[in-house]
């Protein structure tokens, strides 16, 4: 079947064109398979930023359809090592798919897929096991042979087995003794089958090797050994299956005879994958690297450690790749831990720019690239070489370049970002000096930046512009808004106009801030600085909405998983219906879960307060009134109008959404209003003031 474009792009293409071509293959409605394939293959050139676009379309997905998100997820699971938020859905989705399998919260538990302490790759293969003990499918245990599962539930099962029929059996020794084995496996075969059985023996082909192995293989190799549970109490003897096993490894391309032994292909140690890749005489030295790093991310942790013997090889080799070759040493010494590693790769580090280029595109590993430019700069380059090579790199290189630059001479990544800033005709290294200012507080006044920004935005490319538009939504806030605020009415129809073309704008909002202000100045009203709580967004204080994030951490790193222990526990307890404990666990399952849900939505349209906005002309959050009666009576009334975060209606403090709040909103001083509830009362609105302490 032929490559997608987003597969092909996932293998070949740069960092920047692949997020790009991935972001439209989402909104066009790619198939599930297309975006696991191109993950699948991107995953290994830069497994940080495959995470971010598979988080992204996982809480995409399962928002519009969750067959697809299980899909995706489940799919993209074994890619990554840790991830709350794929692991999250994909259980979340299985719970939604599979509601009738009871045994499926004892092995969410059992599993540890919601355990981010646990690799997730591992979980979800551990998960995946688990849910093939299902009604209907087949499982081999050790003394009753291989067996059909009946009936299974929370806490117990009935299997048909070949040697004890209609078995009864707890689910955990289901699990701690038997195991998943498919219906055309050997041993059901031979059970239900016997005829097709003995014509794959002797057919003497590849499947009965594939077969065997899959069923009985132990430490990676099956031997005539392992012959003897199947073949027990059968006419066929052991040595004439092994002979017929042997026959097809020595026709097999998949499988080798290894004396006594058959074993994978590919089943021998990784010093030896490794020297027989360093022995391809044509392939470029990048791309014996690259098929090394993949053996060795599919190697244990002992066999990565055997490496080392090949270190003092590796840092031997004479190639025109030196970085490709600094990669494989990097390799072989564990990471760079390996005494003299620093010293033995001295010289593969290039001292011009260009050439410290071309070594980067040879290295496979982020991780490896960023030490090399680490490297570079620790040899004190000249200062016309630091700015070449600061402007050929792609941007994620050059953010990292900068920073080793910032660290070893501050002055030359002054000089540098200084030089950037005065050249706003090279749109996307001018644009990336101002990002770089901005969250450094340093070299020019954001004012200005937000000036100079906006200027330049329609110029830049779309990621640019949806970085920089992030920026001034969130860090430039308060001066951009400030800055709106003061053009006059033609200038900021046509930056509002610029801004409709901007794909950034739209998303962040950037161009609705506009669109909004403009529309307030043509009806003569507020603009929407002073009624910013109009829109979609829902406000509360910095501190209020850190909370709530840490309320979401606690829900899914403790008490969510804690529940679901007590769960298990309950359920292990026997009959369930007259369970009380598993009841009350149950419940407070799915009332936590409801409430992450809630809350999680929630998070998706709260922002602080906007400072910039926040007056005392009008009443608008955070502020606190002081209301009187125009009936003649004494007494003043204070009303805080707050966010729903920072709300407590018994210390005075209302939500600005509830009907007291937005009875207020937009008022004046001097103005009267009509409480909700009060129908023979109004009152006088005599002070406005802002809660400072909200702001901070």
């Amino acid at each position: 079947m032929p490559l997608s474009r987003l597969e092909e792009l996932a293998k070949t293409a740069v960092a920047l064109q692949f997020e790009k071509e991935w972001e439209k293959a989402l909104k066009s409605g790619a198939t599930v398979s297309e975006l696991v394939a191109a993950l699948t293959a991107f995953a290994p050139r830069d497994n940080e930023l495959a995470l971010l676009l598979a988080e992204t379309a996982a809480e995409e997905l399962d928002a519009n359809d969750q067959d697809k998100a299980l899909e995706f997820t489940t799919g993209v699971a074994p890619l990554f090592d840790s991830s709350e938020t794929i692991a999250l859905i994909l259980a979340e989705s299985l719970r939604d798919r599979r509601l009738l399998f009871e045994p499926l919260e004892a092995f969410i538990t059992a599993s540890g897929i919601l355990n981010p302490k646990k690799p997730l790759s591992g979980s979800w293969a551990r998960l995946r096991d688990y849910l093939r003990f299902s009604e209907g499918n087949y499982i081999l245990h050790r003394e009753f042979g291989p067996g059909r599962i009946l009936r299974i539930s929370r806490s117990s099962c009935t299997v048909d087995f070949q040697r004890s029929r209609n078995h009864d059996m707890s689910l955990e020794a289901l699990v701690e003794t038997t195991r998943p084995i498919e219906p055309d496996s050997l041993f059901v075969l031979r059970w239900e089958r016997p005829e097709e059985f003995m014509a794959l023996i002797e057919g003497e082909d590849e499947t009965l090797l594939q077969r065997a192995y899959g069923d009985m293989a132990s430490d990676g190799s099956l031997t005539e050994v392992n012959l003897f549970k199947l073949l027990e109490g059968s006419d066929v003897m052991p040595r004439t299956m092994w002979k017929a096993l042997k026959k097809a490894a020595e026709s097999s391309g998949d499988f080798m005879l290894m004396g006594d032994s058959i074993i994978p292909a590919d089943n021998t140690s990784l010093v030896t994958q490794v020297r027989a890749v360093l022995s391809m005489g044509r392939t470029p030295m990048s791309g014996k690297t690259k098929t090394i790093t993949s053996l060795v991310k599919a190697a244990s942790a002992q066999q990565t450690k055997e490496l080392a013997a090949l270190f003092d090889e590796v840092t031997a080799l004479e190639d025109i790749e030196k970085g490709a070759v600094f990669e494989l040493a990097w390799l072989c010494s564990g990471k760079g831990k390996l005494e003299g590693f620093q010293e033995r790769t001295e010289r593969y580090i290039e001292s011009k720019a260009v050439r410290v280029e071309r070594a980067m595109g040879e290295i496979h590993s982020a991780a490896c690239r960023k030490l090399y430019l680490e490297r570079f700069f620790e040899t004190s380059p000249d200062r016309d070489e630091t700015a070449i090579l600061l402007d050929r790199l792609p941007r994620t290189l050059r953010e990292q370049a900068a920073e080793h630059v910032a660290k070893v001479d501050p002055e030359t990544h002054a000089e540098y970002l200084l030089a950037a800033l005065n050249r706003p005709e090279e749109t996307e290294h001018f644009m990336w000096a101002l990002e770089r200012a901005a969250n450094l507080g340093e070299f020019m006044e954001p004012d200005k930046i937000v000036e100079l920004a906006l200027k330049n935005l329609n110029f830049a490319r779309s990621e640019m512009q949806r970085r920089i538009c992030n920026l001034l939504m969130d860090k430039l806030r308060p001066q951009l808004e400030h800055h709106i605020s003061l053009l006059d009415t033609r200038r900021l129809e046509t930056l509002t106009g610029n801004l409709e073309e901007s794909i950034g704008a739209q998303e962040t909002g950037l161009v609705l801030l506009a669109r909004r202000e403009l529309s307030g100045r043509r009806t003569g009203g507020f603009t929407n600085i002073k009624k910013y709580w109009e829109g979609d967004s829902i406000y509360s204080s910095r501190k209020a909405i850190a909370a709530r994030h840490n309320e979401i951490e606690e829900l899914q790193a403790e008490r969510i998983p804690a529940v679901a222990k007590q769960i298990a526990e309950a359920a292990s307890h026997g009959d369930l219906s007259e369970n009380a404990e598993y009841t009350a666990a149950l419940e407070k399952r799915d009332f936590l879960l409801e409430t992450l849900n809630r809350y999680r939505n929630q998070l998706k349209v709260l922002l602080p307060y906007p400072v910039g906005q926040v007056t005392s002309e009008i009443i608008c959050p955070p502020s606190k009134v002081l209301l009187e009666p125009m009936d003649g009576e004494s007494g003043i009334r204070r009303v805080m109008v707050v966010g729903p975060l920072d709300a407590d209606a018994d210390e005075g403090f209302i939500n600005y959404q509830a009907p007291l709040g937005a009875a207020l909103l937009g008022l004046s001083k001097g103005d009267t209003v009509q409480l909700p509830g009060e129908k023979d009362s109004n009152w006088r609105i005599t002070e406005i003031e802002i809660l400072e302490e909200l702001l901070q």
